[in-house]
């Protein structure tokens, strides 16, 4: 009865609580051996109580004032340590939480292993671990016999797991049935049977959306597959497909028709985030500002086709203007081009026109959405039939001429000048224009500009003037006369400011605020500048007559070594000079340069470079050119033809044949390059960079000139033969 009575008092201790009078109940503790308490224990009395088996520890026990009181290190489950690993082999635990007393663990195999121990588990047991770590070994798949016509690659005698075999059949005519390859599961099969091979042969496929037009079911190989798609469906490959060794050349199919829309930058599309169209649906497109369609235009609809486009380009791109290259009518051309002059829209660019050519409007080219503006940037200078009082036209006169073209006419019978009179087009319309008048004595009926005239009855020589509303006589009073005197109305009444400005243009003239009618103006240029038109301007009926225009100039290239094409003393902006090198100076060839602003366009030069290394005489010396030597080789012969026809007596070693040779301007074969330009005429032919010695070439005149010798002839690199065309 005392020991039951201990017994209950000592489990009540154990408990984790702390126990106050009759508070709480506790479980005596299963790992506490209690056989060898007694019934009862005096005041100061020690108990020491041992553990179960499997647990390791110890209470005391120390009974004061009735109670107990306790010390030691208590009862705690035995350990067993690390249970082993198996090869090949995993664990874990199936009972407890740590590897002591009474935990278990259970092994399981990596895949392709399997467990050959009859036992997969261990318990910690008093004396450890019971039973040996279990033994995994690797699965093996069966032996495979492939059919005599298979090729077979691969471990196939004792496949381990995730090992892979490929087949193939011997045969070209031949196609597998089965899988290709197959491999070794973890469960120790193959993932297939083996395949076999028979004739190629492909079946009819199903095609959703579309059909066959083949009449049967099976087909051989290299037979195509014929078929057609529904309405509004297409087949997502043009070719036919063909049957071959590993079934279609590709799986027939029928695709639904559909437009697909990109958003490119500085595009916005209406309906907004749809991009997969069907045929019949349509899309706006709206540019954000500095942007345009392909069309150059700010807003546009596109529509879904049936076959899958669009019609035309759904989206915008950015407006970009870039200089107009190969353009003979801007000056400089390509020169002028490159990146810096690529603009956006709205931006300006500055230009002038080539020599023959104006601008449409004053100013900067502009970029715009529909290219530059003005378009086209420069236009032909032309000029409209002359409209001349008192004058006769030519039969063949033209409705329009060009730019540097002629024409005549003549005054009437009972006007002068009688001669036939020349008007070139120029740059401010026709040049050297002359009045027709009446014989002496005789004035042209006058007029008044804002202002009228009134003739005397009794006497029509005078003629009364006045003004319109607003204007005043350069006389006293509100009327004036002139009267008819040598032809000529006396006194002028017709007045012209300043006359007009000519950019690097001077008037040696004092200057005045009026100048009266009849007042000539002659205009001279700025050093290197040249004068084009006539250089005086005339007070006429109010307004000063066109004035001549100052143009930059270039020299002509100072040099003996080259032909040039136009050949002429000056040259104005705008000018092209071709030339070409005589030989030997070949270094630079020649080419084509432009007169800008003064400035030729690129250096106008030859430099001296033989393009015939060796120079052999048959008999006598061997001169190297590119060597600058001479080489005896025999005896040299008194006279020798020498560059184009040049002969020479030389001794042996004379320095005479090297100036000759080394020195010589003119081409050794005798070449001229293209022939000089001919002012009022032009070349029949078209012309070559290169004539032979001897070749001749034929000049014909332009209208309304006289031809003096039509024929100039290539001698010895020189051009020959006057020819002239003479104004009629």
């Amino acid at each position: 009865m005392h020991a039951a009575a201990l017994a209950v008092c000592l489990a009540l201790w154990m408990c984790p609580f702390t126990l106050v009078g009759g508070q709480g109940e506790c479980s005596p503790s299963p790992n506490m051996d209690l056989s060898s308490l007694k019934d009862s224990y005096a005041d100061g009395d020690t108990v020491r109580v041992t553990c179960h088996v499997g647990y390791v520890g110890f209470y005391r026990l120390a009974c004061k004032s009735g109670a107990w009181v306790r010390t030691g290190r208590g009862c705690q489950a035995k350990p067993c340590g690390h249970p082993g690993d198996a090869p090949n082999g995993m664990f874990e635990l199936s009972k407890g939480d740590q590897f002591v007393f009474g935990s278990e663990v259970t092994y399981t195999c990596k895949l392709g292993y399997q467990m050959v121990s009859q036992n997969n588990r261990r318990n910690c047991l008093v004396s450890g671990w019971d039973n040996k770590i279990p033994t995994c070994e690797a699965l093996t798949c069966p032996i495979i016999k492939p059919p005599s016509n298979i090729l077979a690659a691969g471990n196939v005698e004792s496949g381990n797991y995730g090992d892979v075999v490929r087949f193939e059949c011997q045969s070209e005519r031949m196609k597998l049935k089965g899988a290709s390859e197959i491999h070794c599961t973890e469960s120790g099969e193959w993932s297939a049977q083996t395949p076999t091979c028979e004739e190629i042969q492909c079946e009819k496929p199903q095609i959703p959306n579309g059909k066959v037009l083949n009449d049967k079911d099976v087909y051989k190989e290299n037979d195509a597959l014929k078929y057609t798609c529904d309405e509004r469906f297409k087949r997502i490959n043009e070719r036919q497909p063909v049957c071959g060794r590993y079934d279609w050349s590709y799986k027939p199919a029928c695709e639904e028709i559909t437009c697909t829309l990109s958003v490119a930058p500085g595009t916005t599309t209406f309906p907004r985030g749809k991009n997969i169209f069907k045929p019949g649906e349509t899309v706006e497109v709206v540019c954000n500002d500095g942007f345009k369609t392909i069309t150059k235009e700010t807003r546009e609809t596109f529509t879904c086709k049936e076959d899958g486009e669009w019609d035309g380009r759904p989206s915008c791109e950015e407006i970009f203007c870039t200089w107009p290259r190969n353009e003979p009518r801007i000056r400089g051309g390509s020169r002028w081009w490159g990146p810096e002059n690529t603009k956006k829209n709205n931006e300006k660019l500055a230009y002038d026109c080539a020599y023959g050519y104006k601008k449409p409007e004053e100013g900067d080219a502009t970029c715009t959405i529909k290219g530059w503006h003005p378009d086209p940037l420069c236009v032909a200078i032309t000029c409209s039939k002359p409209a001349i009082a008192n004058a006769i036209l030519p039969a063949d006169v033209k409705e329009t001429y060009t730019f540097e073209q002629t024409m005549y006419y003549q005054c009437e019978h009972d006007k002068v000048p009688r001669p036939r009179i020349y008007i070139r087009c120029g740059n401010a319309g026709w040049t050297d224009e002359k009045k027709c008048k009446g014989k002496d004595g005789e004035c042209e009926a006058p007029t008044v500009d804002n202002g009228f005239t009134r003739v005397k009855p009794d006497n029509k020589g005078i003629v009364s003037y006045s003004c319109n509303a607003g204007y005043k006589p350069f006389t006293v009073g509100w009327w004036g006369e002139i009267t008819c005197t040598g032809g000529s109305w006396s006194p002028f009444f017709y007045i012209c400011g300043p006359p007009p400005h000519v950019e690097n243009g001077i008037v040696k003239v004092p200057y005045q605020r009026f100048y009266q009618e009849g007042y000539s103006v002659k205009y001279e240029c700025r050093k290197s500048f040249q004068l084009r038109g006539t250089p005086e301007v005339t007070c006429n009926g109010g307004a000063w007559s066109k004035p001549p225009a100052c143009v930059a100039t270039c020299e002509k290239p100072k040099s003996h070594s080259m032909q040039l094409n136009p050949e002429k003393q000056i040259y104005v902006t705008g000018d092209e000079l071709m030339y070409v090198c005589h030989r030997p100076f070949n270094k630079k060839p020649g080419g084509t340069v432009t007169c800008q602003n003064g400035e030729w366009s690129e250096t106008v030069e030859c430099l001296r470079e033989f393009r015939y290394p060796l120079l052999h005489l048959l008999t006598g010396y061997m001169f190297l050119l590119h060597q600058k030597s001479w080489s005896p080789v025999g005896t040299f012969p008194e006279t020798h033809r020498v560059c184009g026809g040049q002969r020479a007596a030389y001794q042996n070693n004379s320095k005479a044949f090297l100036n000759t040779v080394f020195l010589s301007n003119v081409d050794p074969l005798g070449h001229c390059g293209p022939p000089p330009a001919l002012e009022g005429g032009d070349i029949s032919t078209s012309v070559k960079q290169l004539y032979e010695n001897g070749e001749n070439v034929e000049f014909s005149c332009q209208q309304f000139y006289i031809p003096d010798g039509t024929q100039k002839t290539c001698s010895n690199g020189r051009w020959t033969g006057d020819v002239k065309c003479i104004g009629g």
